[in-house]
């Protein structure tokens, strides 16, 4: 599968970005989203999880209104990203942890109902395109110091690690997550 080119994913992103800005400014429209709404993919195979778990406007979303965070499900939250393209393989949960900040991380430790829909492949599996090709849920985890503290808290994530998620080696650095642990 071909990476796709640095500024399509910013373009796209920047779309999202918007999109959740947009919706930011009306509450209406945020109290009328169904779970099904939240958690269902669209004709593009991406769900409105996803693409509010992209930019921070997205994650401060999840934050102001905990009525729309209870309509999450695990579905919603660990689905990969199914039709080929810029998003292919990508997750919410990988998005909230991928973040340059730690907004995303911390929407999760604050939220212990959403941290106990994680589920052991979403937090192993490798993404396969784009410029994070190689990387996993746990990688980014790992990466943060926030993402470790939010391991720490949550056991029962920790639990969900495998063997072959921690070994994984990324193509870009040659980092694994193991890697990132000991450094």
């Amino acid at each position: 599968m071909n990476t796709p080119r640095p500024q399509e994913l910013s373009d796209r992103y920047k779309c999202y970005r918007d999109f959740a800005r947009d919706l930011a400014r009306d509450p209406s429209r945020i109290h009328a989203i169904s779970e099904d709404e939240l958690n269902s993919p669209d004709a593009n195979g991406i769900t409105l999880v996803y693409k509010l778990s992209v930019s921070g406007y997205g994650i401060e979303i999840f934050h102001d209104y905990p009525a729309l965070v209870k309509k999450l499900t695990p579905i919603g939250l660990n689905s990969s990203v199914t039709k080929p393209g810029l998003d292919h393989g990508y997750s919410a949960l990988y998005m909230l942890t991928m973040s340059e900040d730690s907004y995303g991380i911390e929407f999760l430790t604050n939220n212990q109902a959403v941290t106990n829909m994680i589920d052991r492949v979403s937090l192993n599996l490798r993404v396969s395109t784009g410029l994070t090709e190689g990387t996993s849920t746990l990688w980014w985890l790992l990466k943060k110091a926030h993402g470790r503290e939010f391991l720490v808290r949550y056991p029962k994530v920790m639990k969900k690690i495998s063997a072959d998620g921690l070994c994984q080696v990324t193509q870009e650095n040659g980092k694994s997550p193991l890697w990132l642990l000991f450094n």
